[in-house]
Formats: structure tokens, sequence, C-alpha cells
């Protein structure tokens, strides 16, 4: 059986000098930001999963006649994203980067890599054989099940369906019964998924994902035997999950076609709102959004695979299911939530990652099947956070190595980024956008299903949730944003005060947009968003905004009236005041507001999924503005021509927006019921 074995010492490079300078140089580019994504997203993916496959080694379980693993090995008691997703995520890996072999695609100098480390093409599949024959001799269909076993259970589909793609990828290098038990574990998850209705919505629960990684059972086992004689079964239950993946409550009365199918006739769930948003973990989850999304095309993936394997044209017959909603989705609420350098953005915070290049097949989808150019762009960006993790990793051959997540967390890295590339691969067509203007959206918009405020301009992005998620976000755009873009990040609760309870209007004021807020006790909190700067006002106290302070960030220099000091990343420090009504970071981003002085808490250390998050607010402030792309002398400047005061719960400010903003004079009701909804007044002031 294969044996694990080590990186060749010539293959690991440390860049000790470069990340030692990392905490004493904040204006430069720290030694993250060196990576280039290729103008070719497909080469940056590749890269990847090179550097993954030969780290993979280390972690390769031999587990003799029943093959081997990498990483945890299948355990009922352990978390299964850990186990057989994990495996079979690498698995896909392998398996890509042989089919890369096999087209070319790989330059020469990464197939020495591999080659350097014992991966050569013959290799590669050995591994993949090796795997294919542990995850399937642990599966519940097999004849005589090695325990512990999976299968037929939650999730399920979603690992088997890795699995499924590595073997249509290398199907003429396995052997007979390898590829009879993959048949087998996919006609009885297959059979178990289309007797059984999708799942619905439940409050704060969407069943979109769940409904996404089920079809891949199905269309897995028409993939491996489109004549057999459960084939029609599967073929309804197919259609039946792809559109009850993004559902809304309006399908279940359509009278539109999909396919051959009348929308009504598929639809039993509402997955979706009206707005097109969703909710899962009890709050708006952007994440599941894309994650659904990518596993409509994946599907459609193996689907098209089985038809190359079998000569049969099911995936034609498939993509309108596939394509349920995918536009709407797009166009109405993802388009905008994507940053200029391909991160996605959190409205209402996340408990997930961020800046780890997860989300490159759902891009990948939106560029190949809808043409889109912004698409295109932004996945040409996307790919960059995940190399730059991996310049800071280099020491230990790992792709996430500088963060805090879980061993399984590269192995999804390496999933997306091979399902994205058989998007390319499969459909093409992406390069007439590339070739088109890619605008970032200029959007102000409520999504009120998902109780979220959004505008977003060349300058900046901000938002506002009050719905089971009392927060803000400021996201500011600066010169150089593209080559150092970590700067804030989205909370669970900043901001906003915690007693924020609705909207109350949402209006356009000359070039401003002003939201109105009500607060539980009756008071008010209120956003104006002008075209350099927002401010925040409320009738309690402002809460903290997050600023991003890991070694992706580097360090910050913070300058104020008062003083000036540098914060290190990762640093354990206890929370110290910076005295005034200004501050500024990195000289990018300048923050003024009605107070004596700003509080700093340090995180110490990784206090979030892949990131470590500080937090900065003003003490006891009811007025708080944001500018984007300021300098430290241009802050100062700019408080000194902010003025708040609060007399009988009316507030009035003036302001500057920005260096080379109007003035702006500003009055807001704050307290309970001060006067109507709706009354606040922005005035250019000269």
């Amino acid at each position: 059986m294969i044996k694990p074995t080590h990186l060749s010492a010539t293959l690991v490079v440390v860049f000790i000098s470069a990340l030692a300078g990392c905490a004493s140089a904040p204006h430069e580019a720290s030694p993250s930001m060196a990576s280039i994504a290729s103008a070719d997203p497909v080469e940056s993916y590749l890269d990847l999963i090179t550097t993954y496959a030969i780290y993979a080694k280390t972690i390769w379980h031999d587990a003799g006649p029943l093959g081997g693993y990498w990483g945890d090995g299948v355990d009922p008691k352990a978390n299964q994203n850990g186990a057989v997703r994990g495996t079979c995520s690498t698995m896909l890996g392998y398996a890509t980067l042989a089919h890369a072999l096999d087209r070319k695609l790989l330059p020469l100098d990464r197939v020495r890599r591999l080659q350097a480390a014992g991966l050569d093409r013959e290799w590669l599949v050995r591994y993949v054989r090796a795997d294919l024959r542990y995850v399937l001799a642990h599966h519940v269909s097999a004849p005589q099940p090695a325990p512990p076993t999976w299968g037929n259970s939650w999730q399920s589909p979603l690992w088997l369906s890795s699995a499924g793609l590595a073997s249509l990828l290398l199907w003429d290098d396995l052997p007979e019964d390898l590829k009879f038990h993959l048949r087998q574990a996919a006609f009885a998850e297959a059979d178990r998924v289309a007797d059984k209705m999708p799942k619905d919505y439940r409050p704060g629960d969407t069943g979109a994902e769940e409904n996404a990684w089920d079809l891949q059972a199905p269309i897995l086992a028409l993939a491996l035997s489109p004549d057999h004689p459960h084939a029609d079964r599967w073929w309804h239950a197919a259609r039946v999950y792809a559109v009850n993946v993004y559902s809304t409550p309006a399908d279940r009365s359509s009278d539109a076609r999909v396919g051959g199918d009348r929308v009504r006739d598929l639809a039993t769930t509402s997955n979706l709102f009206d707005d097109f948003t969703l909710e899962n973990h009890g709050f708006f989850h952007p994440d599941y959004l894309q994650f659904s999304g990518e596993e409509l095309g994946e599907a459609w993936a193996t689907l098209t695979l089985g038809d190359q394997l079998n000569g049969t044209a099911r995936a034609v017959e498939f993509e309108p299911y596939a394509a349920h909603h995918v536009r709407d989705v797009w166009q109405r609420v993802m388009r905008m939530l994507f940053l200029p350098d391909g991160r996605l953005t959190f409205p209402s915070g996340t408990d997930w990652t961020m800046n780890c290049s997860v989300e490159s097949s759902y891009l990948a989808l939106i560029a190949t099947t809808q043409d889109d150019p912004l698409a295109a762009r932004l996945e040409r960006e996307h790919p960059l956070h995940a190399l730059r993790h991996r310049d800071l990793s280099m020491s230990s051959g790992r792709m996430l190595g500088d963060s805090n997540l879980e061993w399984w967390w590269e192995p999804l890295v390496v999933q997306r980024a091979s399902t994205a590339i058989l998007q390319h691969e499969l459909r093409g067509g992406a390069g007439a956008a590339r070739s088109r203007t890619s605008a970032a959206p200029q959007v102000t918009r409520v999504l009120p299903d998902a109780s979220i405020f959004v505008r977003r301009t060349d300058r900046y992005f901000v938002s506002a949730s009050w719905g089971k998620r009392k927060t803000g976000t400021f996201t500011p755009f600066y010169r150089d944003y593209m080559k150092r873009p970590y700067m804030t990040v989205p909370l669970d609760a900043a901001i906003l005060p915690a007693e924020t309870e609705e909207l109350e209007s949402a209006t356009d004021a000359g070039d401003a947009s002003v939201v109105s807020l009500r607060l539980a006790s009756g008071a008010r909190a209120a956003l104006i968003c002008l075209p350099n700067s927002v401010l925040w006002l409320s009738g309690s106290p402002l809460r903290p905004i997050g600023i991003q302070s890991d070694r992706l960030a580097g360090a910050h220099a913070i300058a104020s009236a008062a003083s000036a000091t540098t914060v290190a990343p990762l640093t354990k420090l206890p929370p110290f005041d910076i005295a005034g009504n200004w501050l500024n970071i990195d000289d990018r981003f300048g923050l003024v507001a009605g107070t004596d002085r700003f509080r700093y808490t340090p995180a110490g250390g990784f206090n979030r999924k892949s990131v470590a998050v500080d937090q900065l607010e003003p003490h006891d402030a009811f007025a708080w503005q944001m500018i984007a792309d300021a300098s430290s002398g241009q802050t100062r400047l700019l408080a000194g021509e902010f003025s708040a005061h609060l007399d009988h719960g009316v507030a009035t400010i003036t302001l500057r927006d920005g260096p080379a903003g109007k003035k702006y004079r500003i009055v807001a009701p704050l307290t309970a019921l001060a006067s109507p909804a709706g009354t606040v007044t922005v005035v250019a002031a000269e």
C-alpha cells in the first residue's frame, strides 16, 4: 500500500527575514502581499492545489488492504467535515492534478515540484485509488462495511460527490471493483434522497444548502448508470431538488416553465425570501447563498462528465433546472456583496471564514453561465487571498497554516478550486465576459426580508442590519486597497446599538442616502451616507467596529491628535485609550467622532474563524464619521471642521465629507419620539 512520505527539503522555502519585518513596517505592504493572482484563475487554482497536494502527503495514513486516507479517517465521534469530507476533497484535488497533467495545463515548474515530491501522474492516481477504496469500504452500502461506517445520512451525498467527481475524471484508471462499489454507494444515496421530500425553510434555517447537497446523490447515480432501472426516479428527484434549492414563495403557485415542467409542479419549499435572501444559523447568511449556487453548478458538471462517459445528454436537459433563480440571486443580492478584491462581505456578520478564497466555484459558475464581466474579474482576484495565506505558511508547506482553522478547510479550498476548474473546462465562454467592462456596482438598496440596508459606491461599502443581528459594517476603499485590503471586519454586533429594532425609513436627500432606525426605547439611530464618508448617529452610544489584526493584515499604524502607535498583529495587549476626537489607521482610514477619546481593544490572538479582530469604539459617542481614503493629516483637518451637539434629543452635526468633499449640516431627532420618522435633514453648507 501507499506509505506516507515527507516533503523534500528542497521544496520548502522559508521567508523568515520577510516575516520578521511584518510588524515593523506598517505603512508598507506586508510580506503576504507578495503573491499575484494569475490573469487566468485556473492557473491560480492549480497553483493552490499543487501546494496542498504536496503537503497532504504528510497527513496520509495507510490503512492496509482498505487503502488509506488523508487527515482523520472515518470517525463517527468526530467532526465528519474533518473525516470523510476532508479526505474526499483532497482526493478530488489529486484527481484534478492528474487530469490537468493529461490536458497539459500545469506549467513545467509545478510538474517538477510534484515529481520532486513523488507525485507524478502514476502516484497521484495511486493515492486516489487507495483513498477511494478506503471511503467505499466504510460506506454503509458495502456488502460488509468496515467499522466505523458512514453514509445515507445528513451531508453524506455532499461528501460522496467529491469522490464521484474524482472517479469520473480518472475513470479509465480505476479497477472494476472500485467502479462497482462506487455505483453501489451512489445508488444507495440516490434511492434514499428520491424517497424523501426536499427540506423547507424553518425559522432561521434555510433548506437551500441541504437540498443542494442532497441533489448530488441522484445526479451522481445518473452520471454513473443512466440506464439503471431506477434512473427515472433519480431524474425526477434531480429536477425536484434542483428547483427547491433557490425556491421562493412565489414558486409554489408559478406556472412558469423550467425545462419540461411547470415550476409549481416541482417546488414544495420556500428556501429563499421574496428579496432572494435567506437565513441560516439564525441570520442573513450570504455564504449559504453562494454555497447553494456552487452546488447547482457542481451537479451540472458531474452530469456532464457522466455524459462524456456514457454518450448521453442529460446535462443539457438538466441545465434549466440547475439555473433556477441563479441569475436572480446574483443580480439582486450577491453581486453587490463581493468586494473589489473578490472577497465576500457579510452585512449581518458571519460564523464561518473570511479571506480564505472559498467562493471560487460560485464565482466560476456565474462567470461562465451568466457571461458576467464583473464575476469574471472578481474570480481572477479571488484566489489571491489563499495565495497570500500560503506565503505566510511557507515554512509548513500549507495554504492556511497562518490561521486557526481546522485541517479540513484547506481541502475545502482545494475542492472548490477543483470544481471551479471544471466549470471553465466544461462550459467555457467566460472569455467574452472578461473582454468587457467590469465596473463594480453602485448600489443603494434595502433587502426587506433580510432586514438589511446596503450602500455601495466606488469609495466604500456600508450596511445596517436590524433583524436577528443588530450590527453595522463599513469597508473603506482607498488608493492601494487592492494591495492591502484587510482593514475592517464584519462583526455580529458592531456600531449600531443592541436595541436597534426596525427600519423607519430609507430615503435620498440630494447626494446623500439617509436611513432612520427605531430603537426599542423609542429613540432613533441614523446612517447618513455621503459621497466620500458616512455618519452614524444614535440616541444610545454607538458600538465598536472590527479591525483585522493578524499576519494577513499586518501591523496597523494608528495616529491621533495625542499620539502615534503601532499595533502589531496577534500581540497580547490590554485595552488602551486614544485621546481626542479623531484617529487614523494606516494613513488610509479616518475616524472622527463626538467624543473625547477612543478605546482600542486588541484581540491578542485569533478570536474568529480565520481572523483576529481588534475592536475600536469612540467613548460614549452619539455621532461617528467614517472617511474612506483619508491620510492622518487630512483626518486631523476634517476633525477641526467636525462639530456635534445634542440639544433636547436633536443632534446637529457639521462636517466635511472627506478631504475634497462638501461641507454639510445635518439635523436628526434621536431621542424617543423627538419628531416623526424621516425628518433627518442633510443640507450642503457651502
